[in-house]
């Protein structure tokens, strides 16, 4: 169980802030109310060193906004309930089933409600001892209400959902392969993606990434991602870059480059400072939106008390820029324990 209240004094805020992928295009900049999030979940798992498992799940998370300066802003109920089966059915493959159903509830001044179904079959297998292959095969029915000012509006959307991977180990780091096909309330999106990692000297990695997408209005997009990471003596360090092409929370398809790096540095006492930067440029690819850019600067620092205990502090820096308007800029210091 989880509760979180806070004041929203001058913060970006991102709509699915804990459920979806962060997107700095798909921020609201908001100076006044107050949110409050409730989460309860449950999960029960039996037969973990048995040959058959299965899992039952099921959370409610509330979101509820009170004196909000933005009319936007609107309540949220979301319910998850899923059941799955796992069967060993040798040493190197595993088969398993499972159902999942959600359901998310906007309640502002127009109601909208999205109900999702989803059942399918998945399995892993280790064809060989450096190749495992994996796949998963889903139906997916979603049945969205909408109320209007004429009424209300029902739209359905069905089909199958499929992923296939596979993954090569070689002496020197791994090939990789992924493509899916994910059914969403406004049609299906294809994506392939091959990696290259590359296990260097000195704890490094290197990972190597082309693809392409294509979105369901049918625009395809190549895609491609670049990330480095090493641990040094007295810490690591990282930086990635990346360019896709997505739908954000309001269904508008955008392409994104974002560039990020963090450097960490342990201390005495098993303390740790870090220092990360990260830049987004998110280009609208129709409609009216206008493109945006975003930079964001961190530094934590965090110290263990006891066995049990961690003392944490830092501050924040983040500055959105939409054009044709003014930049607005959210900064904030914080303690934790």
């Amino acid at each position: 169980a989880n509760y979180r209240r806070r004041d929203l004094d001058g913060i970006f805020l991102a709509a699915e802030e804990e459920e979806e992928a962060f997107d700095e295009d798909d921020l609201t900049f908001v100076d006044g109310g107050t949110e409050t999030r409730t989460r309860v979940s449950t999960a029960l798992e039996v037969g973990l060193t048995d040959k058959v498992g299965a899992e039952l799940s099921y959370s409610i998370n509330q979101l509820r906004y009170s004196d909000a300066a933005d009319p936007d802003l609107e309540d949220e109920t979301r319910q998850e309930a899923g059941v799955s089966l796992r069967f060993d059915v040798t040493r190197t493959l595993r088969v398993g089933t499972s159902a999942q159903w959600i359901v998310v509830e906007d309640e502002g001044d127009l109601e909208r409600r999205e109900e999702t179904l989803r059942t399918g079959v998945d399995f892993s297998w280790q064809a060989r001892p450096a190749l495992r292959l994996t796949g998963e095969l889903t139906y997916t029915q979603i049945e969205t209400e909408q109320e209007t000012l004429l009424g209300d509006v029902v739209t359905e959307s069905a089909g199958a959902n499929f992923q296939l991977g596979a993954r090569l180990e070689r002496p020197n780091g791994e090939y990789r392969a992924d493509y899916s096909r994910v059914l969403d309330n406004v049609g299906f999106t294809d994506t392939l993606d091959i990696t290259r990692s590359f296990s260097l000297t000195r704890n490094a990695q290197l990972d190597l990434t082309v693809g392409a997408v294509e979105l369901p209005s049918g625009n395809s997009y190549a895609t491609g991602s670049v990330n480095y990471a090493q641990d040094t003596r007295r810490g690591s360090i990282s930086a990635s870059y990346s360019h896709s092409a997505a739908l954000n929370g309001d269904d508008e398809e955008v392409q994104r480059r974002i560039l990020s790096g963090q450097y960490a540095l342990d201390l005495a006492g098993n303390a740790q400072l870090s220092l990360s930067g990260r830049l987004t440029e998110s280009e609208f690819v129709e409609g009216t939106e206008a493109d945006v850019s975003s930079t964001r600067v961190s530094v934590n620092y965090r110290q263990p008390l006891t066995q049990d205990w961690d003392f944490g502090a830092g501050a924040s820096w983040q500055e959105r820029r939409e054009e044709g308007a003014e930049a607005q800029t959210d900064r904030r210091l914080y303690v934790t324990v």
